[in-house]
């Protein structure tokens, strides 16, 4: 009858060995599980802040105003994208890198639809989705233009990049090459 005994004691310590250890590897999961929590959302937070503001440009014209075959003006037409909130004009820069020049442009201030220098960009809105929204931010829905007067006239065959690159956010770049031979006054040149 004493040997009874002994194996239920040796039993008994065995599954609470194995209790213990299972508690514990159920405290490192639950541990490890909220670490990965907490990154998943600082991961998102961080998207979220990408994402707020995804300007998308569907349409570049070139401008030549005064007939010598070359644009002295660019009309960029934007959207933003599904996922974003606002675009603060104010705290957007936009930068034109050409073969001969680059310009680094902020914006001229609402109403203004064509900026007079050459260091501003205008918007005009084609299209408010909320006309209660401050006139130097872009919403979810709206679509405008943005003129850019170039630092100098803009020839045929040339390699253009833009970057339109908010205050936070996604930086939106473009290029494209203009015509080869310039025959209008209006041009569209991207996409």
């Amino acid at each position: 009858m004493l040997e009874k005994p002994k194996s239920s004691n040796a039993m008994l310590v065995i599954v609470s060995a194995v209790m213990i250890l299972s508690i514990l590897a159920a405290a490192a999961i639950i541990s490890a599980a909220g670490g990965l929590e907490r990154m998943s959302v600082q991961t998102l937070g961080h998207t979220e802040r990408h994402l707020w503001s995804t300007i998308v440009v569907f349409q570049v014209m070139g401008e030549d105003a005064t007939g010598d075959g070359k644009f002295e003006h660019l009309d960029i037409f934007v959207n933003l994208g599904s996922a974003s909130r606002h675009v603060n004009w104010s705290s957007t820069r936009i930068i034109i890198d050409i073969e001969d020049f680059q310009q680094t442009l902020t914006y001229a201030g609402p109403g203004i639809k064509s900026p007079n220098e050459s260091d501003y960009y205008a918007v005009h809105y084609l299209h408010r989705n909320d006309v209660s929204g401050l006139p130097d931010h872009m919403y979810l829905g709206d679509r405008a233009k943005i003129r850019v007067n170039a630092l100098e006239s803009i020839g045929a065959d040339k390699r253009i990049f833009i970057q339109i690159i908010p205050e936070s956010g996604n930086i939106c770049r473009i290029s494209f090459n203009t015509p080869q031979i310039m025959t209008s006054r209006r041009v569209e040149i991207y996409p």
